[in-house]
């Protein structure tokens, strides 16, 4: 889930949000549950996330792990037996409603309507 190499101005958008709403982005991916689940953002993918500050942004800002990053998203694997099992749709919605807090925070800085309901 998340926001995947967005175009330079949505990334513009949401890289501005990172720097404006510090507090607001940790508490999205900070929680327990999500960190259990998740680790964090995506990081192993080549190009996800810039060596240096983009540009604009001091390298001593307090976001500045945050504002390197390329894209915004999460995963989590399934394994054969997880994916055959029962539950398989419990489990995904356990971990969709994690990542909501994430999704809501990137359409509040992409300037989209706040949802009312999941």
């Amino acid at each position: 889930g998340g926001i995947w190499m967005p175009p330079c101005h949505s990334l513009n958008k949401i890289r501005q949000q990172v720097a404006d709403d510090l507090p607001g982005i940790r508490r999205a991916i900070g929680g327990t549950a999500f960190k259990k689940r998740f680790g964090g953002l995506t990081e192993d993918e080549p190009g996800i996330k810039l060596k240096r500050m983009p540009r604009g942004f001091a390298e001593n800002h307090p976001a500045a792990d945050w504002l390197r990053f390329n894209s915004f998203t999460v995963s989590a694997t399934y394994s054969d037996k997880q994916m055959l099992a029962p539950n398989l749709i419990d489990r995904a919605m356990k971990d969709y409603a994690l990542i909501v807090p994430l999704c809501r925070w990137l359409n509040a800085a992409l300037g989209y309507p706040t949802a009312t309901s999941r």
